[in-house]
């Protein structure tokens, strides 16, 4: 059993229809750096208020439970310190550092969104490029060969490379999201976080 040749026309149709997706992708590439900054750099500032917030009661917190513990230093009878459970002052202590870890790190996600942003223009103009390729060969407006192997290596290159800049992008961002949900929420007086 023999496989038809793909009809031209179609060839075209589907080619043309790429690289109509892919030039609305570029445009929205084009503007994408200038939406993360609309879209997080009022929200990062937030984060990082709320996250210096809930750092600052954790340590209150800390503070008034070692307090607690240790007692009156003049007092006749001091508490036992050997038979405290140091558990919820280490629990305190590790909100600390995970929020203020958490806040040291908000500005360089934000910075790798913009970063990435504009990166995806060259890329999309790869894939443009190989599908314009792979669109001529297959509809056998040009069948040079060397359209074929460029049109494959170029889709294959930019393919990856856009795999890989959008999975930065998408843990960036959850990141991002991550943080502001930690410095969103905060719980009652008292319980660790």
């Amino acid at each position: 059993m023999t496989s038809a040749a793909p009809d031209p026309a179609a060839v075209v149709g589907v080619g043309l229809a790429v690289i109509l997706a892919l030039g609305a992708a570029l445009w929205k590439a084009g503007n994408l750096r200038g939406e993360v900054n609309r879209a997080w750099a009022q929200r990062v500032d937030a984060v990082t208020t709320a996250l210096t917030d809930r750092a600052l009661d954790e340590l209150q917190a800390l503070r008034r439970e070692t307090d607690r513990l240790l007692g009156d230093p003049d007092a006749e009878n001091p508490p036992l310190l050997a038979s405290v459970d140091p558990a919820p002052l280490v629990r305190r202590a590790e909100a600390v550092a995970r929020y203020a870890q958490t806040r040291d790190r908000l500005d360089g996600y934000f910075r790798r969104l913009l970063r990435l942003a504009p990166l995806l223009i060259p890329t999309l103009i790869v894939l443009i490029l190989s599908t314009a390729l792979l669109t001529l060969y297959y509809s056998k407006i040009e069948h040079f060969a060397d359209f074929r192997l460029a049109g494959l290596i170029t889709l294959v290159g930019g393919g990856v490379v856009g795999v890989i800049l959008f999975a930065l992008y998408l843990i960036a961002e959850h990141r991002l999201s991550g943080a502001e949900l930690l410095g969103g929420s905060r719980p009652p007086d008292g319980e660790a976080a």
